[in-house]
Order: C-alpha cells, then sequence, then structure tokens
C-alpha cells in the first residue's frame, strides 16, 4: 500500500510562508513535517519541525477533512473562478491519494 500525502502550503505577503507536510504511511502511522521561512537580515533561513502524530491527532485530522468533504471540492484544475482579493494572501492544499491528486487554492480574505 503506497502512502497517502497531505501538503498545505500558506503564502502570506509580508510574513514568512508556511508548509505542512503530513504522510500517512502504510501502516497507518502518520508523520507531519512543518517548515516555517524566518528572515534574519536579508538572509532567510527555515525552521523545521517532525512530528510523529498520535492516532487521536491523525483521525482528528481525518475528521475534519471529512467534515469540509475535501475529496468532493473542485480540484484547481477544474476550477477557474477564483475571487481576487486585497491582502494577497494565498494557500494551496493538496493530496495524493491512491495515485488521485488533488489541490485546492486559496486567497485570503
Amino acid at each position: 500500500m503506497s502512502a497517502t500525502i497531505y501538503r498545505f502550503l500558506l503564502i502570506p505577503p509580508f510574513t514568512p510562508s508556511l508548509s505542512i507536510r503530513l504522510v500517512v504511511h502504510g501502516d497507518g502511522t502518520a508523520t507531519m513535517i512543518a517548515k516555517l521561512g524566518t528572515k534574519r537580515s536579508q538572509v532567510p533561513t527555515l525552521r523545521q519541525q517532525m512530528i510523529v502524530l498520535t492516532p487521536e491527532q491523525f483521525a482528528k485530522f481525518l475528521g475534519l477533512l471529512r467534515d469540509a468533504r475535501f475529496w468532493a471540492l473542485p480540484s484547481a484544475e477544474d476550477d477557474q473562478s477564483l475571487a481576487q482579493v486585497m491582502d494577497g494572501r494565498e494557500w494551496l492544499m493538496e493530496s495524493n491519494r491512491h495515485g488521485i491528486m488533488l489541490s485546492i487554492v486559496g486567497m485570503g480574505r
């Protein structure tokens, strides 16, 4: 059984970007890697943290996806009606599950 991967990317206009990758392994365990960009003077750096989710944390994540009907949402490839907003914040949530790729793109309000 191949791994299922979820990725969330937040790109705000004036603060560091955040990337979260959650990997569901074939044995049912889940690992999350979070990366936060930082700026110290003119040199960008990256803070990274990896955690193994507890079964309860992973169940909560799956429940939130289910409640949001994530897999029923239109993919970014299918939806060309994204509204432009003034603050410039963008986000991306995507997953690859059993070879099916879904990408959802949003913009801040």
